[in-house]
């Protein structure tokens, strides 16, 4: 009888033998995603790979005896309860994670309830649950809506985050924190629910994903394509594969979300700004004709020209040149007054500012007196702003990157994009923060472009991906 010990050392799990004639007992798959260490006669892996280890054990009809150094009881100690009912699209994507082995990647748009599918993933499995989500005002928020719509009581609920360390059997942590104390949580928990699952693949967050042996995993995103094509070890490795996907126009369809329009409004150049525009893409694009570099992606820009940089003073010419066009384009000072049309337009209705660069943000508070909330802005008078703004006490507000992702408004039915990257997610997360349902109201988002620039380009490509929107187009 071969006797095996399966335990973890250090960050790896290890498949250990007695003896070195025991190795045959090995099956052949596990040695598909192992090294062999010769010092410890063991093989040695991920622990995200222990459940596949113990099924591939469980299938040998060879007599083993095994040793397990690690948890592998994930039950809560508690029944959980949830108090609502699925909608239909919701409940598809339950059954779909289910049918995929409890593992995948819902994708839906911000504000369609992603949240609901992953508090019934958790109360289906009976699991102990990891929740992961970017930043603190999303702790916050998931709180909030375990305790609304469950029957557990914050003190039932973990923390780690934002000077918070408490382990429970359904606990919620940042990515920083996860990363940090992974391997506290590595076999503590059977289900890891990933919000916001496209920053999972950086370097360093992705050990959240390694260092957990949860067997089950659900991914939430309004989009996972990722620039850099990291997505694909979400997909491949980390979660599983995307097992259900509706666009912000099938979700409006089903009449659980507003109905909206999107609007291109043009703004030129001043004659300065057009100069200095012209004169930089001229740097740019000659250094790309004389290097024969096509550009098609991020991903291209990155490999084959950021990636010259260090040996090429040209390209770090061209690619600064590149960045001073850009911001030309997103900074047009002709898109203050485009604005200020708008906000005419709509004066008494509830309206949400988005810029790309902080300075904008603050030209644009500063000229109409709207309020600010950037990176710069200290937490509490984030959250005061974002209440008097839910509450209506203020009508305006405008702010950069920083509420792309974690904050959550009922209010506005009007957006204006200043300017934006090319990012699709950034785009739907934006259009989603306008898509709460309201009974006879048809939401607007606007876009402000500068004509005969880049911008238009990005334009069309963080809209490509979002279907069924009536889309209307004039020149201020």
């Amino acid at each position: 009888m071969a006797i095996i010990t399966v335990r973890f050392r250090g960050n790896n799990l290890l498949i250990q033998t007695e003896t070195e004639k025991d190795l045959v007992a090995i099956p052949n798959e596990i040695k598909d995603f192992s090294i062999y260490n010769k010092k410890f006669q063991s093989f040695q892996c991920l622990p995200m790979f222990l459940p596949k280890i113990i099924s591939l054990f469980t299938s040998e009809n060879q007599q083993l005896k095994i040793t397990w150094g690690v948890n592998r009881d994930y039950a809560l100690p508690y029944l959980l309860k949830t108090n609502f009912t699925l909608r239909p699209y919701q409940e598809k994507a339950l059954v779909k994670w289910k049918e995929a082995g409890s593992k995948g990647v819902v994708v839906l748009p911000t504000g369609s309830g992603k949240t609901f599918i992953a508090l019934q993933a958790m109360q289906l499995t009976g699991l102990k649950t990891l929740i992961i989500v970017p930043t603190i005002t999303l702790i916050e928020q998931w709180l909030e809506k375990i305790t609304a719509n469950t029957n557990l009581s914050r003190d039932k609920i973990g923390v780690y985050g934002g000077g918070e360390q408490t382990l429970a059997p359904i606990t919620i942590s940042t990515y920083d924190s996860g990363h940090l104390y992974s391997r506290r949580f590595r076999d503590y928990f059977g289900l890891l629910i990933c919000d916001e699952v496209h920053h999972l693949p950086t370097e360093s967050y992705r050990k959240i994903a390694e260092q957990l042996v949860a067997p089950h995993r659900l991914g939430l995103t309004a989009t996972l394509k990722r620039p850099d094509e990291k997505h694909l070890d979400v997909e491949d490795k980390l979660i599983g594969p995307i097992i259900f996907h509706l666009t912000p126009g099938s979700v409006q369809e089903e009449g659980y979300v507003s109905k909206y329009t999107l609007e291109k409004v043009y703004v030129d150049l001043t004659p300065t700004e057009a100069k200095m525009y012209k004169r930089y893409q001229g740097i740019y694009r000659r250094y790309l004709a004389q290097k024969n570099i096509r550009l098609k992606s991020g991903l291209d820009f990155q490999n084959k020209l950021v990636k010259r940089m260090s040996w090429d003073h040209k390209a770090r010419e061209a690619v600064k040149a590149h960045h001073k066009s850009r911001s030309i384009a997103l900074t047009a000072s002709n898109k203050l007054q485009a604005l200020d049309d708008i906000l005419e337009k709509h004066a008494k209705e509830s309206i949400l500012i988005f810029a790309e660069f902080t300075e904008m943000v603050e030209l644009a508070s500063k000229t109409f007196l709207i309020p600010a909330i950037t990176h710069k802005t200290p937490k509490r008078e984030r959250q005061v702003l974002l209440k008097k703004f839910e509450k209506g006490t203020i009508t305006k507000l405008i702010t950069g990157r920083v509420l792309d992702e974690g904050f959550d408004v009922q209010k506005p039915s009007i957006g204006i994009i200043l300017s934006g990257s090319g990012v699709e997610r950034q785009y739907i997360q934006r259009l989603g923060r306008l898509l709460r349902p309201r009974e006879g109201k048809t939401a607007k988002l606007y876009e402000i472009i500068a004509e005969d620039t880049l911008e238009e380009k990005t334009s069309d490509r963080r809209r490509e991906k979002v279907s069924k929107g009536q889309r209307k187009e004039k020149k201020s």
